[in-house]
């Protein structure tokens, strides 16, 4: 064994000597840039024996040549058994490019790269595999970056769940567009007869826009989806068919990003379809020229969100109170906190909610 002695920082004791250890005592360290073992500065055998020790997937790079050091847990998913090699031999098997990572890591800048492919073998067959790496530079006393250690965990499990998800989804989406194309149908078919055509157009896009807000969850796997998407996505559509030229630039939205839990979404959709539909019989967007703001804050555990309409004719209070008026009544996700502004340069309302009724699933 080539260095055995010199190597006793890593041997000494009862510690275990596995296999990334015994390749390492094996190599003939002399006939690379790192030189013989004995010749080591402190940093590296301190870098080494941290790699070696180390129980998730890490390696050492060193030098410009990128030599590389592989403990036991992430020889296997590299199928590379040879210590001393180049970063580029040891990942060979990578679809990303790991000697990227390496290089930004050896100018200073610690990387993070989410479900790098690798090709490995498992059992004795060939199989997929990801991971996620973080490559840091390792610096000596003096600041100078002498090397790197990448670390990862196999992230395979999620990768291959979120597949299966995406195909799940992807067939919902497709039942549930004829689902509610379905429940449409019938309710044009069942509905034809009624003489108040505009309560049947008003039921039938209440039907379209609860889809829109489905399409937007399924999107996301029926997870959390961005405020910022529901709000603009839902306004785009009543925006494209106001009066005047319709481009959807009247609408303006402001706030930070949150991320909505699905029973959210659907709240705050269907109260944007009805306050949209209202701009749209009687305000701002009843004329060239109104425009709609929508902002949203946080306001310690709650979320505020306000609703203004400008350049339309005066806002006056409903002579009834129809279905549309109770939804917007209940607020978001069925609070009912809000407040209603009829003024002169237009309708305005200002609504409030428990942030975690907003957030949680």
């Amino acid at each position: 064994m080539q260095g055995h002695g010199s190597l006793s920082f890593l041997i000494e004791g009862d510690r275990p000597c596995g296999p990334a250890v015994a390749a390492v005592i094996d190599h003939d360290w002399s006939g690379t840039p790192l030189g013989p073992i004995a010749a080591w500065s402190p940093h590296l055998k301190c870098a080494a024996t941290w790699v070696l020790e180390a129980k998730l997937p890490a390696a050492l790079i060193w030098g410009a040549e990128q030599i590389a050091i592989v403990n036991d847990a992430l020889r296997p998913i590299l199928r590379c058994d040879r210590q001393g090699v180049r970063l580029s031999e040891a990942f060979a098997h990578a679809e990303c490019d790991v000697g990227q990572f390496a290089k930004k890591a050896m100018q200073g800048r610690a990387t993070l790269v989410h479900d790098c492919q690798l090709a490995v073998t498992r059992a004795g067959f060939r199989d997929e595999a990801w991971m996620t790496f973080s490559c840091s530079p390792v610096r000596a006393a003096d600041g100078t970056v002498e090397g790197a250690i990448l670390t990862g965990t196999e992230t395979t499990a999620g990768v291959e769940a979120k597949r299966r998800a995406d195909v799940v989804a992807s067939e919902l989406s497709h039942r549930l567009k004829n689902s509610m194309a379905m429940v449409q149908a019938i309710a044009t078919q069942s509905l034809r007869n009624v003489k108040e055509r505009p309560l049947v157009r008003a039921f039938t896009d209440r039907i379209v826009a609860l889809g829109r807000a489905q399409d937007v969850l399924l999107r996301d796997n029926w997870d959390h989806s961005s405020m910022e998407t529901i709000v603009r996505d839902t306004l785009a559509v009543h925006a494209k068919f106001a009066e005047g030229d319709g481009d959807g630039e009247r609408i303006d939205t402001s706030g930070p990003e949150l991320m909505l839990a699905p029973r959210a979404v659907l709240s705050i959709a269907m109260l944007m379809h009805e306050l949209a539909t209202n701009a749209m019989k009687y305000g701002s967007l009843s004329v060239e020229g109104g425009r709609i703001a929508v902002d949203w804050r946080v306001e310690g555990e709650e979320l505020v969100l306000h609703w203004r309409e400008s350049g339309g004719p005066p806002a006056r209070p409903p002579t009834r109170e129809g279905f549309g008026s109770r939804l917007i009544n209940m607020g978001l996700v069925g609070t009912g906190h809000v407040e209603k502004h009829f003024t002169a340069e237009g309708f305005a309302a200002d609504f409030r909610a428990p942030l975690h009724q907003l957030l949680d699933p």
